[in-house]
C-alpha cells in the first residue's frame, strides 16, 4: 500500500511540474515598445509594436479600470502592417478563434475597457496595436499631471522587456528636469528624460505582480488640459509612493548593507532552492525545453562536435535549452571557454606562479586577428585588464570588470546572440526557443556531446578518439563546466598521449588542471565582480535621482490607486 501511495505521489509531482513548466514555456511576450504622443490639450495617441508568441486562447485582451475622467477610444490593431477589422464597441467575447481572427473590439465596463483582438494562428506574432486616451494629462490644482498604468501586472504571460517612450506634442516648452518630474512604479528598470521625452524602460524581466505605472508632474503653462481632476498633485503622489522606494531616503552606506543583507538571504535561499530542484531532477531527469530539443529528457552519446563546431550555438542550446535554472548560472562558462581556446591555440601564453597551486598568470602581449568580432571584443577587454605589460594576473580581471561592469555582463548575451542568429541562419531555430523537427535532432546533439564527454570512461569506442580532437573536446568541456573531469580522464586512461598533447599545446601535463581551474576562477570572478558592482551603482543612482523626480531607476513597489490601473489581461 504504501509502494502505491509513493507512486502516486511521485506520478502527481511529476505531472504538476511538467504542467507548470509547459505553461510557462508554451508562451513567450519577447518586446514591446510602447511610443504615446501627448498634445496640449492631454490627449495622448498610443501606438504599441509588439514581439510576441501565442499557442493558446482565442483572444487577447488589456483591461483598464479606473479610468474615471479618461476614456479610450479608437482601437486600431495591425499584423505585420495588414489592419484588423475594427468592431468598435461590439466585441463579443463569446466566439470562436476563426471566428475573432483578424478582428478587434472594444468592451466596455462600468469604470473601463478592456481592448480585444483576435490571436489568429498559435505562432509568433508582430501586433501593433493603437488607441487614443483621452485626459491622460489632467490639471491637478498647482500643477498638471499624469497617472497611468499602461501595463497591468497579472498578464497570464508577461513581457520580457518594455520600453515606453512618452513624446511631447504640445508645440510648446521642451519637457526638462527643471519643468518636469517623472516617477515609475511596478518594474525593475529605469525611467528618465531623453531629449525631450519622458523614456521609461525594463531591466529585466516582468513577473506576475509586475507592472508598468508613471507618474509625471508639469510646471503650469505646459498644456491646456481639458479636464481637472478636482484632487492636487500633492495627493496623487502621495498615494503612488505608498509602499514604494521613493518614500524613505537612504545613505549610500545604508544601501551598501542593504545590498548585502538582500545579497546574503537570496544566496541561502537560492541553494535550497537549487538542492530541492536537483533532488527533483535526479529523480524524474526531465531537464530540457522541448521545443528546442524535441524531448524533456536526453540521456544519448553523441561523438562529434555539434552544430558543425559553432561555439557560440552550442553556448545558446546549452544555456537557453535548460528548463529550471538561471541563464546566468553558464555565463562564465563561455568566458572560461574562450580563455582555455586561446591557451591550447597558443595565442595567450600561461607563467605558472611559485608556490600557488592553480594560479597562474596569462600573457596578453600578442595581438590577435580575430575573423568573428564577438571574440575579438573579449580579447580586446581582457588585453586592456592586463595593464601596460599585458600580463594578466591575480584579480586585474575582475578590477577591470568593477569599472568596466556592463562590458563584461553584456558580453555573455552577445556570444548567445551570436549563436541564436547562426541558428537561425542554418533553419535549426524558427524563434528564440522553438527548433524545427530536423533542428530539434541537432539541438540534441549539444546536450549528447555533453553526455559523452561526461560518461567518456563508460565509452565503448572511446579509444578511437584522436589526440588532434582534445583540443575542441576540453574546449567545449569548459563551456559545459567539465573540463576538470574530462582533463582527468584523458590522462587516466592515456597518459602518454596527454603528455604529448601537453607538448603540443605548451602546456606542462602537471599545469593543465591548474590551468583549467585559473580560466574558470578569473572568468567567474569577473563575472561576479561585475554583477555586484551593478548592483551597488544602481542603488546609488536610485538615490541620488528618484526622491526628487529627477529620473533614475523605478520603484517596484507603490504606484497604487492609478487610473487605468487593472489586474490581468492576456490570452482567453
Amino acid at each position: 500500500m504504501k509502494k502505491l501511495i509513493f507512486k502516486a505521489l511521485r506520478l502527481l509531482l511529476l505531472a504538476c511540474l511538467l504542467t507548470i513548466c509547459n505553461i510557462s514555456t508554451a508562451q513567450t511576450f519577447r518586446d514591446a515598445e510602447i511610443i504615446v504622443t501627448v498634445g496640449s490639450d492631454g490627449t495622448a495617441q498610443v501606438v504599441q509594436n509588439w514581439d510576441i508568441n501565442i499557442y493558446n486562447g482565442t483572444e487577447y485582451y488589456l483591461p483598464f479600470d479606473n479610468l474615471g475622467p479618461m476614456d479610450i477610444t479608437d482601437l486600431l490593431v495591425y499584423e505585420d502592417g495588414e489592419a484588423f477589422i475594427s468592431e468598435g464597441d461590439r466585441w463579443d467575447t463569446d466566439r470562436t478563434r476563426a471566428q475573432k481572427t483578424g478582428r478587434c473590439g472594444i468592451v466596455r465596463k462600468k469604470d473601463g475597457v478592456e481592448l480585444c483582438w483576435g490571436v489568429g494562428e498559435y505562432t509568433d506574432h508582430h501586433w501593433t496595436i493603437s488607441y487614443t486616451i483621452h485626459n491622460l494629462v489632467m490639471n491637478m490644482e498647482e500643477y498638471d499631471g499624469m497617472y497611468f498604468t499602461f501595463l497591468n501586472p497579472g498578464l497570464n504571460f508577461p513581457p520580457e522587456h518594455i520600453r515606453l517612450t512618452i513624446i511631447n506634442d504640445t508645440g510648446g516648452e521642451p519637457w526638462t528636469s527643471d519643468n518636469v518630474g517623472i516617477w515609475g512604479f511596478r518594474y525593475h528598470g529605469t525611467i528618465n528624460l531623453e531629449d525631450g521625452a519622458i523614456v521609461a524602460e525594463s531591466d529585466r524581466p516582468f513577473g506576475y505582480n509586475s507592472g508598468l505605472t508613471i507618474l509625471a508632474r508639469f510646471e503650469p503653462g505646459l498644456f491646456e488640459p481639458a479636464a481637472k481632476l478636482g484632487k492636487s498633485f500633492a495627493k496623487i503622489e502621495k498615494q503612488a509612493k505608498k509602499g514604494s522606494d521613493y518614500k524613505k531616503k537612504r545613505s549610500l552606506e545604508e544601501w551598501f548593507f542593504i545590498i548585502i543583507g538582500i545579497g546574503f538571504v537570496l544566496a541561502v535561499l537560492s541553494m535550497i532552492i537549487a538542492l530541492i530542484v536537483t533532488i527533483i531532477l535526479k529523480a524524474l531527469g526531465y531537464k530540457y525545453k522541448k521545443s528546442m530539443f524535441g524531448m524533456h529528457k536526453i540521456t544519448g552519446w553523441y561523438r562529434d562536435l555539434p552544430l558543425e563546431g559553432n561555439i557560440y550555438a552550442s553556448a545558446y542550446a546549452f544555456t537557453k535549452g535548460n528548463r529550471f535554472f538561471w541563464q546566468t548560472e553558464h555565463e562564465n562558462n563561455i568566458i572560461g571557454a574562450f580563455f582555455l581556446k586561446w591557451i591550447l591555440e597558443g595565442i595567450i601564453k600561461v607563467q605558472p606562479i611559485e608556490g600557488k597551486k592553480h594560479k597562474v598568470n596569462l600573457d596578453f602581449t600578442k595581438d590577435a586577428n580575430f575573423k568573428d568580432e564577438v571574440e575579438a571584443l573579449l580579447y580586446s577587454y581582457v588585453q586592456a585588464a592586463s595593464g601596460t605589460n599585458k600580463i594578466l594576473e591575480a584579480d586585474e580581471l575582475d578590477r577591470w570588470a568593477r569599472k568596466n561592469y556592463l562590458k563584461i555582463i553584456r558580453w555573455p548575451g552577445k556570444a548567445t546572440d551570436a549563436g541564436l542568429k547562426w541558428l537561425k541562419s542554418k533553419g535549426i531555430l524558427i524563434g528564440p526557443e522553438k527548433a524545427t523537427e530536423s533542428g530539434c535532432e541537432k539541438m540534441r546533439h549539444v546536450i549528447e556531446f555533453r553526455n559523452y564527454l561526461y560518461d567518456f570512461t563508460l565509452h565503448k569506442e572511446r579509444g578511437a578518439v584522436e589526440v588532434v580532437l582534445w583540443k575542441e573536446y576540453l574546449i567545449y568541456a569548459q563551456l559545459f563546466g567539465i573540463a576538470e573531469k574530462v582533463a582527468r580522464q584523458f590522462e587516466s586512461l592515456y597518459p602518454d598521449q596527454f603528455k604529448d598533447f601537453s607538448q603540443t599545446t605548451g602546456i606542462d601535463p602537471y599545469l593543465m588542471q591548474s590551468v583549467i581551474i585559473a580560466t574558470n576562477s578569473v572568468s567567474a570572478k569577473a563575472i561576479s565582480r561585475a554583477q555586484a558592482e551593478k548592483s551597488y551603482q544602481e542603488a546609488a543612482a536610485r538615490e541620488s535621482k528618484r526622491s526628487s523626480g529627477g529620473g533614475g531607476f523605478s520603484s517596484f513597489g507603490g504606484g497604487g490607486g492609478s487610473f487605468g490601473g487593472s489586474f490581468g489581461g492576456g490570452t482567453r
